[in-house]
């Protein structure tokens, strides 16, 4: 996110051609299985979080000192559906996804 897009203020500024910087694969129906059910959860632990505390907002559950544990789980568990498709068995490190997503966009282009 900080490498693509932009900042308006101090919030990040997204616009629908971000996405199209990222290379989507061809995914198979039990890989966007796995995908979709992740993605589920990470939704269900973020509405209960919301439930549980009407305070809550994105940026609280997302501190990392804060963030629900289920709702990282959640996050972990989606990482490595992805992960998987992408073949990317790198760190969890930001900077390294991004450069492995950047040398798998100039490949395919």
């Amino acid at each position: 996110m900080r490498t693509v897009t932009g900042r308006l203020g101090g919030s990040y500024s997204y616009s629908p051609n971000v996405y199209q910087l990222f290379p989507w694969m061809t995914v198979d129906a039990t890989h966007q299985l796995a995908i979709k059910h992740a993605a589920k959860a990470v939704l269900d632990a973020r509405d209960k979080a919301f439930a549980q505390d009407t305070n809550n907002t994105l940026a609280i559950l997302y501190d990392p000192d804060l963030m629900p544990k289920v709702l990282r789980a959640a996050h972990i568990k989606l990482d490595k559906a992805v992960d998987m498709v992408y073949c990317y068995q790198g760190t969890h490190e930001d900077s390294e996804r991004v450069s492995f997503l950047f040398k798998l966009y100039e490949s395919m282009r």
